[in-house]
């Protein structure tokens, strides 16, 4: 179990250096489909500016980007650790571990849609 969560931790981490370094040097980012297409934020609009942000350190900015996806993050990463620890034992099951997964893209969707919801409000307000 540790040696495969090293490789995904690897995989990630390569992964987004190759793709921070192609935004920073190169300007290429990949687009939000949703926000091109129908102009609305989707549940990870932010994402790849909160990553930066907690590059730098700012950990406040990182949240304010995308709250939802920033306390997951520190959620998974806890879930990670005691993976590596190998304690609690329930941990390892792999049903509780699809049910966190399951939760955290409903978490998602619904993030999605209120904050569209509460951004077209204010937008007509003010």
């Amino acid at each position: 179990m540790r040696k495969t969560l090293i490789k995904v931790y690897a995989t990630i981490l390569s992964c987004g250096f190759l793709y921070y370094i192609l935004i920073q040097y190169f300007g290429i980012s990949i687009p939000c489909f949703y926000n091109k297409y129908f102009g609305i934020q989707c549940g990870g609009c932010g994402l790849t500016r909160m990553c930066k942000a907690i590059i730098r350190f700012d950990f406040y900015e990182g949240f304010m980007y995308n709250p939802v996806a920033f306390i997951l993050l520190i959620v998974w990463n806890i879930i990670a650790l005691f993976l590596f620890i190998g304690k609690p034992t329930f941990i390892k099951n792999s049903n509780f571990l699809w049910t966190v997964f399951i939760i955290s893209i409903i978490i998602f969707i619904v993030f999605g849609i209120v904050r569209n919801f509460y951004w077209q409000y204010f937008s007509v307000v003010v």
